[in-house]
């Protein structure tokens, strides 16, 4: 945040400002970063709450993220802008705001890491361990995790409402600055301890996870037959089995050669020959990756 610094590095005399085009520039671009994050966030928690399909956990992972990143727009942009059209290190919000700004930075900072990590471990688990997905990637578990993430956030951060305070302006008894209470040096523990938790092993654990993720999708493509295979979803209202079959479809090669067992099967091959008649890079490349997330499927339900 633009005006909160740490005590000791003001010198009296005249309080100064920042340049004419300095703070048009600035205001300017944080305006318009304020605007579209809020906007886009606000969107996203919409569209997840008004859209029954996609209240699965990896959404709810999403609106926790989306959350956090408001609370740090909130909490940072506005006054930002607000205090580059003043004096520099000037603070006009008191005592609380003080405190309650930089709580909350760091609140919706530290919350967004872990949604992220916790979003990654999710998709790990899904595409890694489908089997155990269905007992682990559930809702009702969703939410006891953002709870708990949020909650560990709340904590972790509360010590920021009591290291930071505001003083007098030098020479200037009217004014206020916030700023920390301890000295640089003594918060260097406050910053490592964040940088470790929720920069150094967020970041590590997530590489692993996602390298995991494509070593197994990659052996998953070496050891994929040469078919495509196409799984109609089920409908619980419906007591029609065939909703449930997958249907093999062989390579675009032999489809004109290919048997049909029934109608359905030949209506399905010719939705494929329409959508993936077109032998482009990206039709190829999203054919083989799903045709390896089913291989996956498959090999974990017979172990």
């Amino acid at each position: 945040m633009a005006n909160i610094s740490v005590p000791g590095n003001l010198t009296k005399g005249v309080p100064e400002s920042y340049p004419l085009d300095y703070r048009i520039v600035a205001t300017v671009l944080h305006s318009l970063i304020f605007i579209l994050g809020v906007v886009g966030n606000v969107c996203v928690v919409i569209v997840v709450r008004r859209t029954p399909s996609m209240r699965t956990p990896t959404y709810f992972y999403l609106v926790s993220l989306a959350i956090a990143d408001l609370v740090v727009l909130v909490s940072a942009l506005p006054e930002a802008v607000y205090s580059y059209n003043i004096y520099k290190r000037q603070w006009s919000f008191g005592r609380f705001g003080c405190s309650f700004w930089v709580f909350a930075n760091f609140l919706g900072i530290n919350v967004s890491s872990t949604s992220i990590l916790c979003f990654t471990v999710e998709r790990y688990i899904g595409i890694c361990k489908p089997l155990l997905a269905q007992k682990m990637c559930t809702i009702s578990r969703a939410r006891k995790i953002i709870m708990a993430i949020w909650l560990f956030g709340v904590i972790y951060s509360s010590p920021w409402l009591f290291l930071t305070q505001t003083s007098p302006y030098p020479d200037h008894m009217h004014m206020e600055y916030c700023h920390y209470r301890l000295t640089r040096k003594e918060y260097v523990y406050f910053y490592l301890a964040d940088i470790v938790l929720f920069y150094v092993l967020p970041l590590l654990a997530s590489i692993t996870l996602y390298v995991r993720i494509a070593v197994a999708l990659r052996i998953s493509i070496l050891h994929m037959p040469g078919k495509v295979t196409i799984t109609r979803s089920y409908s619980p209202a419906s007591s029609n089995s065939n909703l449930a079959r997958p249907l093999t479809v062989r390579s675009p090669q032999a489809w004109r050669k290919h048997n049909y067992r029934n109608t359905d099967e030949k209506r399905a091959v010719v939705q494929v020959r329409k959508t993936f008649g077109k032998q482009t890079p990206q039709n190829r490349f999203h054919e083989r990756l799903s045709d390896c997330i089913n291989e996956k499927v498959r090999h974990s339900e017979k172990e």
